[in-house]
């Protein structure tokens, strides 16, 4: 709880301020708009001063100050369009956002795990992507936290575990499994079912206070045991139900074009997961870094409803556990501006937790939140996209929601895995990224640039801009990487720290990328260079 006491005394040309902020873990606080104030904290209560003498009032105070993220930072945005400006769709003129972004220090306690890494050492994984494996999965095992269990589960036609089952992450335990991943060679076909069938059973038991984690990566489709789609599907819901495991979320990576997306897709969808798909050069780096977003789980079952039921149309639609150093965004829809709750739960060291978050939602446009349409749709296109791989390529089903999401991506003017970076709108980031570049008014820098471990992204702000904004990392064909909400602030050039990793924390390739921000209605964009 919170509580902030404000007096001001206005005499002739004599101007006094004072104000009173009580709460917990109270960070920093000042003043903002004026110099000379006089500030005290001890953590728990603080105080701002301020006195002027033969001048008169001449502008606004403002006052900021920060909490120590003890537990969640909440954050909602929202923006309500005119109707000439939201007739993509009937889902109302409301555009609303909410991040929910645990405590990054070393104070956040994070939730064991239980965990197994799923290696396809079959004969196509050959040279450079069994070599690719080794390090990945070495890489892994080094980076495990005390207290968490886990095992490895290695598959060609034939299936062989590290262990029976999970062992604590002992240094003993971890030397014997990286002796063990040293020996490991490519050959044989591919046993995708068999591997499933040994690996699952072995979370039996464990309790619902643990983070149940598989990472599955495989560069082919399957050649032995069960091979189709729904047989393989169906041996997993059965070997759940089966052992009981309850829970478990599975993440998988297909590596190079010869993968079956449907069933890696559906696979990590229908488990708590996520796909991905990879080059045959991106295996390493991709999964090792996509770990280090998984290490330090803290809060797991989440879920997001709102009272009155008011906002519509949220994605992601189920949402993933929470880790510590992500963001979770959830975008929606309203179209009726009402005072609401946000009700964010979860379950943390086997306790639930709940979070209610009151707010009100905008009834005009916010100027300073113009990226919310396009947050929106392409939270609802990645959601689209991940049934899209469902269904076979060229089936009606696929093609249908292929349509879809050409749709969205022409009327927000946002790019989709389906076009290209143009359509016929007014969209002032039409055409080549070159080409709007050139065209732009509001330009970013960065420094340094080129870089090779981090580059600090100017965002020149023209005026005061207290609030939040989204900068976006893109690749050359227009395509979002990375999504940064930063926390803007006075008048000047703000930094925005960028260290080369995308969405997932995967350190991305050597090359251009492209950066944006939406501001008063602005675009900014800026290029960078990565060595």
């Amino acid at each position: 709880m919170q509580s902030v006491f404000f007096s001001g005394i206005v005499d002739g040309m004599s101007v006094s301020y004072r104000v009173s902020v009580n709460s917990k873990n109270i960070r920093t606080i000042g003043l903002l708009s004026h110099s000379g104030a006089t500030v005290t904290n001890d953590g728990n209560n603080a105080t701002v001063e301020w006195s002027q003498y033969e001048q008169p009032a001449g502008r606004d105070f403002q006052l900021q100050y920060e909490l120590n993220a003890t537990e969640l930072g909440l954050f909602p945005f929202s923006t309500y369009l005119p109707d000439s400006a939201a007739n993509c769709d009937a889902y109302g003129q409301g555009f609303f956002a909410f991040i929910v972004e645990p405590d990054p220090s070393e104070n956040t306690e994070v939730i064991d795990k239980v965990f197994t890494l799923i290696v396809d050492k079959s004969g196509s994984m050959s040279g450079n992507k069994i070599a690719q494996a080794r390090e990945a999965a070495s890489f892994i095992v080094n980076n495990l936290n005390a207290g968490d269990r886990f095992n490895l589960v290695i598959f060609d036609d034939q299936v062989y575990s590290f262990r029976p089952g999970h062992v604590l992450a002992t240094a003993d335990n971890r030397q014997q499994a990286l002796n063990y991943i040293q020996g490991l060679n490519a050959g044989g076909s591919t046993n995708i079912s068999g591997a499933f069938s040994q690996a699952i059973p072995q979370f039996q038991g464990y309790s619902n206070d643990l983070a149940k984690i598989i990472i599955f990566f495989t560069d082919g489709v399957a050649t032995a045991g069960t091979t189709s789609t729904e047989g393989i599907l169906q041996g997993i819901r059965s070997s759940l139900t089966v052992n009981e495991v309850e829970d478990l979320s599975i993440f998988t990576f297909g590596i190079g074009n010869d993968v079956n997306k449907q069933l890696l897709n559906r696979i990590a969808t229908e488990n708590l997961g996520l796909a991905q798909f990879l080059g045959n050069d991106e295996l390493e780096a991709s999964i090792s870094n996509f770990y280090l977003t998984i290490k330090n789980p803290v809060l797991l079952n989440t879920a997001m409803s709102f009272s009155p039921e008011a906002i519509v149309e949220t994605y992601p639609t189920t949402l993933p556990n929470l880790f510590k150093g992500q963001q979770l965004i959830v975008v929606g829809r309203y179209d009726e501006p009402l005072p609401v709750t946000a009700h964010f739960s979860g379950k943390a060291f086997g306790q639930p937790v709940s979070y209610d978050y009151p707010l009100m939602l905008a009834d005009t446009s916010v100027s300073g939140y113009q990226f919310l349409p396009r947050l929106w749709s392409k939270k609802k296109m990645e959601q689209l996209y991940s049934e899209y791989f469902n269904y076979p390529e060229d089936s009606p089903e696929a093609m249908a929601i292929e349509e879809i999401i050409v749709g969205i991506s022409l009327c927000y003017g946002v790019i989709s895995p389906f076009t290209s970076f143009s359509d016929e709108t007014d969209d002032p980031v039409v055409g080549t990224f070159e080409e709007a570049l050139r065209e732009q008014e509001a330009i970013l820098t960065a420094y340094p640039n080129p870089f090779r471990t981090y580059t600090l992204i100017q965002i020149p702000l023209e005026r005061d801009f207290f609030g939040q904004g989204i900068l976006e990392i893109l690749s050359i064909d227009g395509k979002v990487l990375r999504e940064l909400a930063v926390q803007l602030g006075a008048a000047g050039v703000q930094e925005v720290r960028w260290d080369g990793t995308g969405r997932n924390g995967e350190a991305l390739p050597p090359g251009v990328y492209y950066c944006r921000i939406v501001l008063d209605g602005k675009v900014y964009m800026g290029k960078v260079v990565k060595h």
